[in-house]
């Protein structure tokens, strides 16, 4: 138990280990079903009655009403899915189900998909499309995509996922204890919590819409039943809601809940579904003009719908209630209504009281006040609470990121031989030297025009740069393997992006000391992980003094931070999440078999022997059990903690 808990603030994790459990007991059993089979996708309305068509579109809407559909004889539109087709007059073309036939209806002939890459440029009149990237012979001509059996050119597919009708490989995935019986005298630890069934517009809907196999979602499914893990970033947002639902806390009793977590997926709906599914009724109330203001709105409006069908948050003024808003600045443009009281998990701990977005990207600028007669009066900032910083750190809480193994394959921390940490300091990423002066709040530019001016790289081997696709001499040192070079690094540099970063947890799954350069920005678990142990503070107007300042640390004291990462890093990762915890296994195994074979000995070790020592800190974590301890558990450990405090 002392284990588990060292590294951690105050006493909320010895509670949650030492708590009296409470009683199983069985899930409440209803007895309603849906009517006229309503849980059928792609219906809408009064007992699903009316099928929900999607359109087709051939550009990314940034504002307004006006849907601009692909022309027919460009495309043939599957509206029950929203995605394109080779048209029908071609020998590879869809040809569309009956229109008398059921809605879903398999259609007659599948066609050859054309999707956001697979467009053609030209109109037959010769003019420019606004899309396409494809010259029309190579999709329409005798050996094009649509016409030839080996066609010239080729086009991505996907998955068609109405075909699937039984699905064995998800079984290992599958896991629901919350829906089990229990065995006479079987208790359960605390937090309980109750997952929200939300109406699809607030959820499934923005899966449905959203544009290729690998956004939104944290693993998917490849031809031959491959199941692959995403990398995409926001990947926590629907991640935590399925570890929710496999989770031994998921109650599907509300009454005995100690907390309900609402699942809205705001980053989903900022790309890709805001800018390519023109068919999502209308937005969120009916009109955005940049990616933020409608993802509040999505929010206030799941807001106000669960306070209509479920008489819960009025039941302790929301104060029990969960959101996870994980875009760049979310914690900043979540409206006050469920602000004010919520517990707000996001990646972005900014508590200090000025609200100016720090992004270089126009559409994610939160603090822009639009305004509209109808749909938006008093501007969109009178939904937010400007006299409170973005994050409280009391009720709030900031989470990692939703990592792969992968990843951090070459960490030593998953078993991966030590390496001799020959960079003094490194941070790969978007620089923006001149065109986004407000990117990064100015610290990349001010860090890269300093190691320029001044040799950082050739007098302290401090790495820092983008990765071009065509490197130059010394961009060569850059393009290495992301994982390798954060495992050869003695400190990493965790610096503003678009708000918040992914190097905090870069740094802290490889072993490496990270440094924040981040004034009044919460990272990681820092509220309840005592960070001090093993980072660093460099205040952003000492940002030229980076070389002094790491220079100062001595060996002695940066062994005593690598150690201290080594004891609490997996608490910054998601291996017990069931598809990661196998991939981390089998990184494990791989590196134990590489060990042995290198001399290592069956038990893994340094490479060269038992007699070798570890090139450095932290050395490899041989046989750690993935499902132990992570970030999931320590959430769950920080909930139980914050109960009174709902009451």
């Amino acid at each position: 138990m002392r284990r588990r808990c060292e590294g951690t603030l105050g006493n909320w994790c010895l509670d949650f280990e030492t708590q009296v459990e409470v009683p199983a007991r069985s899930a409440p059993r209803g007895t309603r079903s849906c009517s006229l089979d309503c849980n059928k996708a792609g219906w809408t309305g009064f007992n699903c009655l009316h099928p929900m068509k999607r359109y087709c579109t051939h550009k990314h809407r940034e504002y307004g009403f006006d849907v601009e559909r692909v022309p027919a004889n460009l495309s043939e539109c599957d509206e029950d899915i929203g995605a394109c087709y080779c048209p029908s007059n071609t020998t590879y073309g869809r040809i569309p189900a009956p229109p008398e036939a059921p809605q879903g209806s398999r259609p007659v002939q599948q066609g050859r998909p054309m999707f956001e890459y697979c467009q053609p440029n030209r109109l037959p009149d010769g003019r420019e499309t606004a899309w396409g990237t494809v010259d029309p012979e190579q999709l329409f001509g005798p050996q094009g995509w649509c016409n030839a059996p080996e066609p010239q050119h080729l086009c991505a597919c996907i998955v068609d996922g109405r075909q699937a009708s039984v699905q064995p490989w998800i079984a290992e995935l599958v896991h629901t204890p919350a829906a089990q019986d229990p065995l006479p005298g079987a208790t359960r630890r605390r937090p309980l919590i109750f997952v929200y069934e939300m109406a699809a517009d607030y959820g499934t809907l923005l899966a449905q819409y959203r544009f290729g196999t690998e956004d939104c979602v944290p693993r998917f499914f490849k031809p031959g039943n491959k199941s692959v893990l995403s990398t995409w970033t926001y990947s926590l947002e629907f991640g935590l809601l399925e570890m929710m639902l496999q989770s031994e806390h998921r109650t599907l009793d509300p009454e005995e809940a100690d907390f309900f977590y609402v699942p809205v997926f705001p980053s989903c709906f900022i790309w890709p579904v805001r800018s390519t599914a023109d068919s999502l009724r209308d937005f969120y109330y009916g009109w955005a003009q940049s990616r933020v203001q409608g993802a509040a709105n999505l929010l206030l409006e799941a807001y106000h719908w669960l306070r209509a069908h479920y008489p819960y948050w009025d039941r302790r003024g929301g104060r029990d209630h969960i959101w996870l808003v994980t875009h760049d600045e979310a914690s900043c443009y979540v409206p006050a209504a469920i602000k004010s009281a919520s517990i707000i998990l996001s990646h972005w701990g900014r508590k200090d009281p000025n609200h100016t977005s720090g992004t270089g990207f126009p559409g994610n600028v939160y603090h822009l006040n639009v305004s509209h007669p109808h749909w938006e009066p008093e501007g969109s900032m009178a939904k937010l609470d400007l006299s409170q910083p973005c994050h409280d750190p009391v009720k709030d809480l900031v989470l990692p990121l939703m990592k792969t193994p992968d990843h951090y394959h070459q960490s030593p921390l998953v078993g991966a031989p030590t390496r001799n940490r020959t960079w003094l300091a490194f941070h790969r990423g978007r620089q923006h030297k001149t065109d986004a002066p407000e990117y990064s709040r100015g610290v990349r530019q001010r860090l890269w025009s300093a190691s320029q001016e001044h040799g950082w790289l050739d007098k302290y081997g401090i790495l820092l740069g983008e990765n071009p696709s065509s490197p130059g001499a010394e961009e060569v040192k850059l393009a290495g393997d992301y994982s390798q070079l954060l495992a050869s690094s003695i400190f990493c540099l965790v610096l503003p992006g678009d708000g918040w970063s992914a190097r905090m947890d870069d740094a802290t799954l490889h072993g490496c000391i990270p440094v924040i350069v981040m004034d009044e920005v919460d990272v990681s678990f820092e509220s309840v992980i005592d960070l001090q142990q093993f980072t660093v503070r460099v205040a952003q107007a000492d940002v030229e003094r980076l070389p002094e300042i790491l220079l100062e640390i001595s060996q002695e004291r940066r062994q005593e931070m690598q150690r201290a990462l080594g004891r609490v890093w997996h608490k910054l990762t998601y291996s017990s999440y069931r598809p990661y915890a196998k991939r981390f296994r089998q990184i494990q195994a791989d590196h134990k078999q590489e060990a042995a074979a290198a001399g290592g000995g069956a038990d893994g070790g340094g490479l060269g022997g038992e007699t070798a020592l570890a090139l450095s800190l932290p050395e490899a974590v041989v046989g750690l059990d993935p499902e132990a301890d992570d970030a999931f558990a320590t959430l769950m450990g920080w909930l139980y903690s914050r109960i009174d405090a709902t009451r």
